[in-house]
């Protein structure tokens, strides 16, 4: 599999950590790869933990490779269906819309030369999906040397945010990985599943491609976000795993994880 987005080296692997993110900060489609949902019990907004961090969510930038690569994670701070504004820079995720955005309930793909409503996009880009409203993710590949690899999670995030109840979510996720465990593909997409214990604060997920389980995460749950550790058995590595909770009643999140040696990277979202 093409390495995309983690060929890095150890020098800007050790300038790298995922930050924490609570109050601190055509188409095809996804499969479930057999993904169970768990029983929840209603979330309660009785006693709403009130947020106040402006970030929306973030990406993982990428450029070059083995010794030579670089990589940084930026902070969004807007959310927009269309574009993400990444230092200085506005990155197309649709094209142009007029007025309205539509995207497909999957998947969506625009390929690097392809022209949408006079734009031509520079780069192949992956954004996931029409079934959540308040929540997008996605890849966006590199098309040669010294350009960028992208992966991203924004959307509107929770104002108030539950204060007891357990809640799953099930969604999707995009991987890209050094690895023959996988489809021989530069991104794989797959199946997400979530358990949110708001009362203790703690979530526990796995992603999933492939028909097979490729990280488990389990992190704290911080304002309307949340970051912990990610681990693989399958790629014999852990790493790292952020994001946030998304639109009313946090009925949506969404986040990245990677290996802390970089071999693999996820982006995810979900819904109830």
């Amino acid at each position: 599999m093409k390495n995309t987005i983690l060929k890095f080296s150890l020098t800007a692997l050790s300038a790298l950590t995922l930050a924490a993110c609570g109050s601190s900060g055509g188409s095809d489609s996804a499969t479930d790869n057999g993904q169970n949902q768990i029983n929840s019990t209603t979330p309660s907004n009785n006693n709403p933990v009130q947020v106040s961090s402006n970030r929306t969510g973030a990406v993982l930038v990428a450029t070059g490779e083995n010794n030579n690569a670089n990589v940084k994670r930026v902070n969004l701070m807007d959310y927009n269906l269309e574009t993400l504004f990444i230092d200085g820079k506005t990155v197309r995720i649709a094209p142009p819309s007029n007025g309205g955005t539509i995207f497909s309930g999957g998947w969506t793909k625009y390929g690097a030369g392809v022209t949408f409503n006079g734009y031509k996009f520079p780069n192949t880009v992956s954004v996931c999906c029409g079934k959540y409203t308040d929540v997008r993710m996605g890849a966006i590949g590199s098309t040669g040397p010294g350009q960028e690899d992208i992966l991203f999670y924004n959307g509107n995030p929770t104002n108030s945010m539950p204060s007891s109840g357990v809640a799953s979510y099930v969604g999707d996720s995009i991987i890209t990985a050094d690895t023959d465990k996988l489809p021989d593909e530069d991104y794989v997409k797959g199946s997400s599943s979530f358990t949110a214990d708001f009362g203790n604060k703690k979530l526990a997920g796995t992603i999933s491609a492939a028909n097979v389980d490729v990280v488990k995460i389990d992190a704290n749950i911080s304002g309307n976000g949340f970051s912990g550790t990610a681990k693989s058995d399958l790629l014999n590595s852990q790493g790292t795993a952020e994001g946030k909770f998304y639109g009313e009643n946090a009925k949506e999140l969404g986040g990245l994880a990677k290996a802390n040696d970089n071999s693999w990277g996820v982006a995810f979202a979900a819904k109830k």
